[in-house]
Parts: structure tokens; C-alpha cells; sequence
């Protein structure tokens, strides 16, 4: 049989889902910031204590929430990641974030948690959030399945080492495959500047002893005056990455200094994907 009259076969197999072009997806998430920082929910509830703290400058509380989700879609772009169908906004209060992430993803589910009752309300009516009762004992919280985004803004900053753990531990155990978990800390930036010469939340000779145990250990902690149990803390990116150290299930996928507010250290955590197992083989057995 000549060439020319050669039977050509043809594969007839299902073709394999087209992988989604990175530069595709980093430009959908950036839209999406740039959509949010125009479309986000102006309503502000008047039980919302950021806002009353200074009724006079709206502005400053939309940066706030906005430079929030900049933080989450630099987290997203850095692990490739695609946008979240579930979120948790944990410590969400009356919404001051997640105005900005129903903006942006707007067809996420998103679960709000605090202690504050009346702020998941208000985030269950406004931003159709899924409402869920957070408590002090944080033992006493359950969260609704997993999740493939958590924010939790200035929590870790006010709850001591083994609460601060115990968070983690709580996050991680709900965070889904390939999820991200977004948080803040106090770094070394609050006590250079922050109690020096913003404002100070603690007396000098308290703020001393959390800062040597900071120095000393990677985290300082004190409770507010007449406070038990909430207060302020500096947690280092050393302590940090001991936390994860031995858990070979997650990464760390950055750290931002001053990443939030100028002045909130962020860490970002993903659960490894479960494509990930083989990530080595495009290597081949020499790889070097």
C-alpha cells in the first residue's frame, strides 16, 4: 500500500478541558478589583463601629475594605489560583471587607462569622451573606464546610499565642485544596512606629514587656486595660512560618509586610491542590 492511499486513524477520544491561560486569569481577577473599587456597597450600618469612629471620612473606610481585597487578588495571581466560589469572612463585622469581596466575586457564596450578631445580620441582609455565630472560646465555632477563601483581618491582633493557634488550626481544618487563607498581624512596623507615634493601645510599660516577649519569642501579647481575654499582639513571620513548618499539606505563598492598611502584616497560606502530588514529573529523573 502506497503512502498516499495509507488509512489515516483518528483518535476519537474525549479531547482533554483546555487549562485556563494564566495571563487570562490574572487579568479577569484585576478587572474584578477594579469593578469592586467602583461598584462596592456605599450602605454603611449605624451600628458599625470603624464608621463611627469617624463618621466624617468615608473615603478612609472604603480604603480600608479595599485594600483588603487588593491584598486577596495579589494572593489569588501569586498562586494561580481561580476566583473563590466559597469565602469566609471571618471577624467580618458589619462588612467594612466584604462589601468589596461581593463585589468582586459576586457569584461566590460567602459565609460572614463574628461575635457581633448584629453585624452578621446586617451582612446576611446587605452583601447575602450565609451569617454564622462566632464566640470568644473559639472551640464553640462551626463553620459551614470548606472553603476556597478566608480573610480574617485584625483578629490575630488582638488574641493571644494559643488563641492565635487555635485560629489557625480552625482555618486550616476548612481551608479546601488549593484554598488560600489571608490573614493580618502586628509585625515589627507597630512598635517602630505604630505605638510610637500614631496611638498608642496599650500603656509604655506594658507595651515594653509585649515587645521584648516579641524579640524574644516571635509573639508578645496584653490583655486591654479591664479587658480579659482581648487585646493587642506583634506576631513575627518566623512565628508564622513555625506554625507551618512540620504541615507538609500547606505553603506559604507570601508575606506583606505592611501589606494592609500600612501597617497590618499579611500572610498568605494555601492548602496544597490535589493536582499537585506530581508537580516534580516535568522534570524528568535528572532534573539536573
Amino acid at each position: 500500500m502506497s503512502q498516499a492511499s495509507a488509512v489515516r486513524t483518528v483518535d476519537l477520544a474525549p479531547a482533554k478541558a483546555a487549562k485556563p491561560d494564566p495571563m487570562v486569569r490574572t487579568y479577569d481577577l484585576l478587572q474584578r478589583y477594579v469593578r469592586a473599587a467602583s461598584s462596592a456597597s456605599r450602605t454603611i450600618s449605624p451600628d458599625d463601629q470603624p464608621f463611627k469612629q469617624d463618621r466624617s471620612n468615608l473615603d478612609i473606610y472604603l480604603y480600608n475594605g479595599l485594600s483588603a481585597l487588593r491584598c486577596m487578588v495579589h494572593a489569588l495571581i501569586s498562586a494561580s489560583a481561580e476566583p473563590p466560589k466559597r469565602i469566609l469572612d471571618f471577624a467580618c463585622a458589619h462588612g467594612r471587607v466584604m462589601r468589596f469581596l461581593r463585589a468582586a466575586f459576586p457569584e461566590a457564596e460567602i459565609v460572614g462569622a463574628d461575635i457581633n450578631t448584629k453585624g452578621i445580620e446586617f451582612c446576611a441582609k446587605e452583601f447575602g451573606a450565609i451569617p454564622v455565630q462566632s464566640y470568644a472560646d473559639l472551640s464553640k465555632v462551626t463553620l459551614p464546610g470548606s472553603f476556597d477563601l478566608i480573610w480574617c483581618g485584625s483578629l490575630i491582633t488582638h488574641i493571644d499565642e494559643i488563641k492565635s493557634r487555635t485560629l489557625l488550626d480552625l482555618f486550616l481544618k476548612h481551608l479546601a485544596p488549593g484554598g488560600l487563607l489571608c490573614f493580618s498581624t502586628h509585625g515589627r512596623i507597630y512598635p517602630l512606629y505604630i505605638q510610637q507615634k500614631r496611638w498608642k493601645l496599650l500603656a509604655d510599660d506594658v507595651f515594653e514587656v509585649v515587645n521584648r516577649d516579641f524579640l524574644r519569642t516571635g509573639f508578645g501579647y496584653a490583655d486591654y486595660p479591664s479587658r480579659p481575654g482581648i487585646g493587642a499582639s506583634l506576631t513575627s513571620p518566623a512565628w508564622i512560618y513555625n506554625y507551618i513548618y512540620n504541615k507538609d499539606d500547606v505553603t506559604l505563598v507570601f508575606f506583606g509586610e505592611r501589606a494592609w492598611l500600612d501597617w497590618h502584616d499579611v500572610t498568605v497560606i494555601q492548602r496544597r491542590p490535589l493536582s499537585a502530588g506530581n508537580r516534580y514529573d516535568r522534570y524528568g529523573t535528572r532534573p539536573f
